[in-house]
Parts: C-alpha cells; sequence; structure tokens
C-alpha cells in the first residue's frame, strides 16, 4: 500500500511541476523609449532599446489631463501616449510633473494596454523630459523594464 501513495504522491507532484512550466511570466527586459514630442503634431517618431518592443515606430498623446498646479511653479499632468508598431500597439500612462521655471517634466509611466504583439505587455518605468523649445518641444526618455506573458 506504502507504494501506492508514493506513486499517487509522485503523479500529482509531476502534474504540479507541468502546470507550473505553463504558467510562469517572461523576464522583466530592461527598456529604454526616446521621443522627441512636438506639442503641434499629432503623431511623432520613437525609437526604443531593449528587444521587448519594437526599435521604431509612432506615438501620439490621445489625452492630456492637467491635475493641479503647485505653487505656480509646477503641475502634475496625466498624459496617454498610444506607440504605434508594424506588429501591434501598446498604451501608456504618463504621471509627469511639469516644472514651470524649466519646462522640463519629470514622472512614471507604466503599461495600460496592448494589441497585437502586445497584447500581454506588461512594463513600469521613469520618464526624464528635456526642453527644447520650452512648451512646445520636450525630449522625452523613458526608462525601466517590460515583458510580455
Amino acid at each position: 500500500m506504502l507504494w501506492l501513495r508514493v506513486f499517487v504522491l509522485m503523479l500529482v507532484l509531476g502534474g504540479v511541476l507541468a502546470l507550473g512550466d505553463t504558467a510562469s511570466t517572461a523576464t522583466p527586459q530592461v527598456v529604454t523609449i526616446s521621443v522627441t514630442t512636438v506639442v503641434s503634431d499629432p503623431s511623432v517618431p520613437f525609437a526604443s532599446t531593449g528587444g521587448v518592443v519594437c526599435a521604431n515606430g509612432t506615438v501620439s498623446t490621445p489625452f492630456v489631463r492637467f491635475d493641479g498646479a503647485q505653487s505656480g511653479r509646477q503641475e502634475q499632468i496625466h498624459v496617454g501616449k498610444h506607440f504605434v508598431c508594424p506588429d501591434g500597439t501598446f498604451d501608456l500612462l504618463l504621471r509627469v510633473t511639469l516644472d514651470f521655471s524649466t519646462a522640463n517634466d519629470s514622472g512614471t509611466w507604466s503599461v495600460v494596454s496592448g494589441m497585437g504583439a502586445y497584447a500581454l505587455l506588461h512594463g513600469e518605468g521613469t520618464i526624464i523630459g528635456t526642453a527644447i523649445a520650452p512648451f512646445s518641444v520636450i525630449q522625452d526618455e523613458y526608462r525601466g523594464s517590460m515583458h510580455i506573458d
């Protein structure tokens, strides 16, 4: 009877291990995305590194929500970004602070959705923006990690 219990236990453990492999997630990869945002342009090019998303594509800004100024020195802003690649699309939510004295921004980003090859995309990171032409052109650098389950 002991051999039967051992046999059943081995079957159960083997099944758990086999299921565990199918439920694993991909290892996050370090990514950077560079975008020169021109406020007057509806869509601008971007470049990325890290190999999780396409190396080049276009990005647009579906929404900008101003959430409040602080002492007339800075503004809290939520920004939606829609990235288009040859193999799919993905959307990021930016939570940034705009500094009125420099027109630079800084904050965080996270993946909120994806389609096509990016349907199971996850990721988050930081964003640093340097004004090229104050309040009309900004060079944004997104740094963080992404993975596709």
